[in-house]
């Protein structure tokens, strides 16, 4: 079974997107087999605190969810206007 929770971004590596590849070892993999390998399995909020994955975005926020709603609203003004 294969068990996938999180990945870091190696030290050093700049932040933005990234692509995984999820590779199957083995060709003869039944259907069912594979749905259960790629099956999503939620963590509890004392999971994720425990495994240190909060705060992740803390250094791209560069403007608080009102300063950005504002921005938004004015440059969707802007370009109904043009």
């Amino acid at each position: 079974m294969l068990a996938f929770q999180h990945a870091r971004r190696p030290a050093g590596e700049p932040s933005g997107e990234a692509q995984v590849t999820i590779e199957i070892p083995s060709p003869d993999w039944a259907n069912e087999e594979i749905a259960d390998a790629l099956k999503v399995q939620p963590l509890t909020g004392a999971e994720i605190v425990a495994a240190s994955l909060t705060g992740d975005w803390k250094d791209e926020v560069t403007e608080s969810g009102t300063e950005w709603v504002e921005r938004t609203r004015r440059e969707r003004h802007v370009k109904r206007r043009q």
